[in-house]
């Protein structure tokens, strides 16, 4: 079979990357619709609290439960969630997120018969359950359907179905629930109790078939999972994982501000489109159908600053504009606060374009996983070491030999086809408290000074392809880094593992990209017969010489 490495990013005409595979694109379509189908859910809480108040006598601080209900269930799924894809695979995952999020649904309809608002929450807490199981799947899956290049561009176009969904939830819960009838106070103490239990009834009933609606769409998409063609994605065990697993991930400084920026912006925003309704009402005295209305122009402006925030972050550095956004929505939240009628409802309205978590800086600085925006990576940075991600040990394919040794062969960067290994001596690496060999410096040349250029771009990101990538790093490598001066190249490993090196056979496209590497490189004069990446030794350690004393 032979393969061939495309011109890299950067060459004259190459066409962009597509952007899903072709045969992947009902997949994509089905995924997508996930986006879409969790921001209805989401989006609906907030018609569910004005309905509720209604319906079930509820104060305002008693309807807000409804959120604490539907993100507990959020908190309480998301690491099982994860646990069971990485035990069960993507298509498990889906599926068991969408019978969640119907059995949810079709519990609001004894629900309302019974009008017991503890019974509502069970429901709201099953069904971010299921959306728990959702986003964990969805944004891995929408980045394997194509090239690695191509991968951002996906999970913003997947992603923008989510704020499609955002948009038209308000405009949808409002027609379909809100009845427009509001009594108030005086005509509600004029009425009888009869009259009373009736049009709580009439408003408790009102929510059963938007519901019963979800669940039949929610259990039809289900059948439409299971009968698709989803990308195979491979991974290394759970038990495998380099990074330490939760609590080595916690001792992360970085992370851990990450997830306290999480938690307030998502404080921020649930608190603002909760009650957006109620705020305009006692503002403007305008009626419940007209407020959720005016809550989806609100979400439509959110929409758009995701878009925008993603374009601005090309020019603008993403600490910044986070802050600017941070400081716009602040003072946005004062003027609501001071001001009265339209002009406080516009101006808390318009947070929404500001309070855009599509601008990423909170979190990507902790994690490259974190929350249900993020792109799909295949290392993740955390203290200077590029590590694996973790996916699901169900979705991987047969699992051959991997291509190099886990440590000490000088073919770790791709180098197969007749290259002799060579063990380092022991002087020539970084050993861990084991003694396991984790680090090696290894010394290549260019054969032409005029091609260093074009060899750069081939390295850049986007341009290596993705199994060279995975080969790279089912070899041990938690690190590798190439450096340049002149034509001289500087390469430097980190591996992590205990296990002797062994002859093994790449994959076709790390031979080729071997292959296409082999015009652009030459080995130093000091490297052995059949040795490119020649093994530099360690003349000296800040360490050693720290621990003698200095």
């Amino acid at each position: 079979m032979h393969f061939e490495i495309a011109e890299p990013s950067g060459s004259g005409g190459e066409r962009p990357a597509p952007l899903v595979e072709r045969r992947f694109l009902v997949a994509f379509a089905v995924v997508t619709s996930l986006f879409f189908m969790w921001a209805i859910a989401n989006n609906f809480n907030d018609i569910l609290i004005k309905q509720f108040q209604k319906a079930l006598e509820l104060s305002r601080m008693e309807s807000g439960l409804i959120q604490t209900a539907f993100y507990f269930g959020y908190f309480t799924f998301a690491l099982p969630a994860g646990w069971f894809i990485a035990r069960r695979g993507y298509k498990a995952g889906i599926v068991t997120g969408l019978g969640l999020y119907a059995v949810g649904a079709l519990l609001f309809w004894p629900a309302a018969g019974v009008r017991a608002f503890g019974f509502f929450l069970v429901a709201l807490y099953i069904i971010a359950a299921g959306l728990a199981f959702l986003e964990t799947a969805a944004n891995p899956l929408i980045a394997a359907m194509g090239r690695e290049e191509s991968a951002a561009r996906r999970l913003t176009f997947a992603q923008s179905f989510n704020g499609l969904g955002g948009v038209i939830a308000p405009f949808m819960g409002g027609a379909l629930i809100f009845s427009g009838i509001e009594h108030s106070v005086a005509e509600m103490a004029a009425m009888s109790p009869a009259q009373i239990d009736a049009y709580r009834a009439a408003e408790a009933v009102a929510v059963r078939l938007p519901y019963v609606g979800l669940a039949g769409v929610v259990l039809l998409l289900a059948v439409v999972v299971m009968l698709t063609r989803f990308p195979v994605i491979a991974e290394e065990g759970a038990t495998n994982q380099t990074g330490g697993g939760l609590g080595a991930a916690l001792r992360s400084a970085r992370l851990r501000a990450a997830i306290l920026a999480q938690f307030f912006y998502v404080g921020a925003q649930v608190t603002v489109w909760s009650y957006f309704i109620n705020f305009a009402q006692d503002q403007t005295g305008v009626g419940e159908k007209l407020a959720a209305q005016w809550l989806g122009i609100s979400l439509f402006l959110f929409m758009i600053g995701r878009f925008a925030g993603a374009a601005l972050m090309r020019y603008v550095p993403a600490p910044r504009l986070l802050t600017a956004y941070a400081l716009i929505a602040a003072v946005l939240c004062g003027i609501a606060m001071g001001a009265g009628g339209l002009v406080a409802v516009v101006a808390l309205g318009l947070t929404s374009l500001f309070i855009v978590h599509h601008v990423p800086d909170h979190l990507h600085p902790g994690s490259c996983r974190t929350g249900a925006e993020q792109a799909d990576c295949l290392f993740a940075d955390r203290h200077g070491d590029y590590r694996r991600r973790h996916l699901p040990a169900a979705d991987r394919p047969h699992r051959r030999a991997a291509p190099f040794p886990a440590h000490g062969d000088v073919r770790a960067a791709g180098l197969f086809p007749g290259d002799r290994m060579v063990r380092p001596a022991s002087d020539a690496c970084v050993c861990d408290g084991s003694g396991v060999m984790a680090r090696q410096v290894y010394i290549l040349d260019l054969s032409d000074d005029a091609l260093a250029q074009e060899y750069e771009r081939w390295h850049q990101p986007g341009n290596v392809p993705a199994q060279v990538l995975r080969d790279i790093v089912d070899a041990g490598n938690t690190l590798m880094e190439i450096y340049r001066t002149g034509d001289r190249l500087v390469m430097i490993t980190e591996t992590a593992g205990d296990a002797a090196p062994k002859d093994r056979t790449g994959s076709v496209e790390s031979q080729a990209w071997e292959a296409q590497m082999d015009r652009f490189q030459k080995p130093v004069p000091s490297a052995g017969d059949g040795v490119k990446w020649q093994p530099a030794d360690r003349i000296f350690t800040l360490a050693d010489h720290l621990k003698k004393g200095v």
